[in-house]
């Protein structure tokens, strides 16, 4: 076990040593999360289709919830063209508190900083 912790130390602390491109940032933003809910229910036969609170038969309801978040993350370039970024974010809409953690590989575009991102987010609710 003390050897696993040792050679784990000793890797990252070689890997940050290697970091010359490591950058902090804080980001925040506003969340908008749309549900969508659809029954046709004249195929379910549980209504009659004159029923007045169905129109053409279908049940249709879509929610909206809105909210924002706000963290801190990091972004590790390790060539010209490609580096990680990574969040710890605290968000909450629809009722709820979540902290999300996104974990992108980004790929960096010519000189300018453009990139393209793609990875994982995991989501706890709080």
């Amino acid at each position: 076990m003390q050897k696993t912790i040792f050679y784990l130390v000793f890797l990252l602390s070689s890997f940050l040593l290697s970091a010359q491109d490591f950058k902090f940032d804080i980001n925040a933003g506003y969340l908008l999360a749309t549900t969508r809910f659809q029954v046709d229910l004249i195929q379910l036969n549980i209504f009659t289709p004159n029923d007045p609170f169905i129109q053409n038969g279908d049940l249709d309801e879509t929610n909206s919830e809105s909210g924002f978040f706000i963290g801190l993350g990091g972004q590790l370039r390790f060539s010209e063209k490609v580096g990680l970024t990574g969040h710890i974010n605290y968000a909450s809409y629809a009722e709820s508190s979540y902290l999300q953690i996104p974990v992108l590989l980004n790929y960096y575009l010519g000189d300018s900083g453009f990139n393209i991102q793609a990875g994982p987010q995991f989501s706890y609710i709080l």
